[in-house]
């Protein structure tokens, strides 16, 4: 699921708006509405699958490692970007705009630093609310609340209340999944697969994203059709598809170096999008789409394997290797 949302990621990037705006082409802007519509989500709730606390200390420290470390070091690379660029360049601002962003509203990499807040308090809540009915109540609370109340952006706080439903209920549902209760058997799968594009069209055409409550509603019906996926290209890897096989090993290999595709990805986006946009005068969307998320996995993976694995400071601070000291 992880490998699967971040592809869908950056094809949702990959959607430009500088210097061509294919926001402007219908089917581009509702590719574009649906994948910004649970993917982030989707991203939360993996998180939450994978949450795991028994040595506060030691947890912490990883986090550290793992998140914040990089959302500092990449973050200050592309805020320099921002800030010197020139016309290859979106969104231009000043060095001291840059850096209060970074460090009190999240900055370019606004996901890293609330997954950083999200796994810091979590062993909190779980101190504090003890066993599993206490913190679904907890969570159905949280959903409530958001109806009537929007938090400041400062630190993040409105960003961490919307999503920490989806971290809180990816862990509730852990012991299931590692089972394979949910969704184990193929009519249930298909089922639950029909069901939730069905849900996701009836509320996505309707009601839309306005009201929050539907937010949730529409973001976990398609969570629950990538979960149906994701059963069903196990399961036919199973059956001894070669294809299938190479398919789920793009996809593992994604989901492995999910953080580093997320903080390359604009780095890798306006590389691409000079060579096909402006050297090459490319604009038709149908070819600079795939082309960009292509680059992007192929130039990526390819850095961590093997570069970033062979360099203990460089991978450290990209988030892929162990602190060298």
């Amino acid at each position: 699921m992880r490998g699967l949302a971040i592809i869908i990621m950056i094809t949702g990037h990959s959607i430009l708006v500088h210097p061509i705006n294919f926001a402007d082409i219908p089917w581009c802007n509702s590719l574009h509405n649906w994948i910004y519509s649970f993917h982030m989500e989707l991203f939360f709730l993996v998180s939450g699958c994978v949450y795991h606390c028994l040595n506060f200390q030691q947890y912490i420290g990883k986090k550290i490692d793992r998140i914040l470390v990089p959302y500092f070091a990449v973050g200050l690379v592309t805020m320099l970007m921002h800030v010197l660029g020139g016309d290859a360049v979106n969104k231009h601002f000043s060095l001291a705009y840059g850096l209060e962003k970074m460090v009190l509203y999240g900055g370019s990499y606004w996901f890293l630093y609330v997954l950083f807040l999200l796994y810091l308090v979590n062993p909190l809540i779980d101190r504090v609310l003890g066993g599993n009915r206490g913190r679904w109540s907890f969570v159905l609370l949280i959903i409530l609340i958001r109806q009537f109340v929007k938090l400041p952006g400062l630190f993040c706080l409105n960003s961490i209340m919307y999503y920490l439903p989806y971290f809180m209920i990816g862990n509730l549902a852990m012991p299931l999944i590692r089972k394979r209760a949910i969704l184990r058997r193929s009519g249930v799968n298909v089922l639950a697969l029909v069901s939730g594009l069905a849900l996701y069209l009836l509320l996505a055409l309707t009601v839309g994203r306005t009201v929050e409550i539907f937010r949730y509603l529409i973001a976990f019906s398609m969570i629950l059709v990538f979960y149906s996926v994701s059963l069903f290209l196990l399961s036919w890897e199973e059956k001894g598809s070669k294809l299938l096989k190479w398919i789920n090993s793009l996809i593992e290999l994604s989901s492995q170096y999910s953080l580093q595709l997320y903080i390359f990805n604009g780095f890798v986006l306006v590389i691409m999008r000079v060579l096909l946009v402006n050297l090459l005068h490319i604009t038709n969307p149908i070819i600079v789409i795939p082309a960009i998320v292509v680059g992007n996995l192929v130039i990526t993976l390819t850095l961590c394997k093997y570069v970033l694995s062979k360099t203990k400071w460089l991978a450290w601070l990209c988030g892929v290797g162990k602190r060298p000291f």
